[in-house]
């Protein structure tokens, strides 16, 4: 199971990145 914490990395990052 991946941590929620890199998912929710790669949110801000998409978010920041859009």
């Amino acid at each position: 199971m991946e941590k929620p914490l890199e998912i929710l990395h790669y949110c801000v990052l998409s978010i920041l990145f859009e």
